[in-house]
């Protein structure tokens, strides 16, 4: 069986938060070369990339629009 690939679904957003993760890890490597730093810099951006879209997905209206019908009445 197929997962659902939504933009908004928890999967998704856990790979972006990985993926930012992962490059403010590298920066942060490149910067200060501290393992204790890179890792708390790649935690806080997981933790806020994941907490942002978290509350954006919350936040967003749900559309309840037929195709080929008006929004407004």
């Amino acid at each position: 069986m197929k997962r659902a690939k939504s933009a908004t679904s928890i999967y998704t957003i856990v790979k972006l938060g990985l993926a930012a993760a992962v490059f403010v890890g590298i920066i942060t490597w490149g910067a200060v070369q501290d393992s204790l730093r890179v890792l708390v810099a790649a935690g806080v951006t997981f933790g806020t990339v994941l907490f942002g879209f978290l509350v954006l997905n919350a936040l967003a209206k749900d559309e309840n629009v037929k195709p080929g019908e008006p929004r407004l009445k």
